[in-house]
């Protein structure tokens, strides 16, 4: 079970607030904003979400590519790596393509790896629709 929780808060309209905590009160979900430069995950300061400049930027360890192609040129899939070493135990994710007839992209399924490169932690699957050779819409699950 996902444990979701609230930090504590002390908000004041003279800082911006729209009421008047008089101690630390629980973050509302539905109304209150946290200010922070960033996000950092697991106590980890390699993987961070940070306000850069006028967008926000993803921190995380250092990755390489390679990229696995079909007989015809398209894309059959791309693997990502934590090392300059591309081997299974050093696989974080992968996304394989598949396409329709025409050669038009028909699904893109991302992989997620634990530690070891095999367990799959989580799939998550962008399913396209066309009309003609135009993507009209799109759907992701996980």
């Amino acid at each position: 079970m996902t444990d979701l929780v609230r930090p504590l808060k002390i908000e004041n309209p003279s800082n911006g607030g729209t009421q008047t905590d008089y101690a630390p009160t629980e973050v509302s979900v539905t109304s209150d904003y946290l200010a922070a430069k960033g996000i950092g995950f697991n106590g980890d300061t390699a993987f961070l979400f940070d306000h850069v400049g006028r967008t926000l930027a993803q921190k995380e360890p250092y990755t390489t590519f390679a990229v696995t192609y079909l007989a015809n040129g398209e894309v059959d899939y791309v693997e990502y790596f934590n090392s300059d070493t591309q081997i299974t135990a050093n696989r974080v994710y992968k996304t394989s393509m598949t396409y329709d007839a025409s050669i038009n992209p028909l699904t893109a399924v991302t992989v997620i790896y634990d530690t070891d490169g095999s367990t799959v932690l989580r799939t998550i699957t962008e399913t396209y629709s066309y009309t003609g050779v135009d993507i009209t819409s799109g759907t992701v699950t996980s």
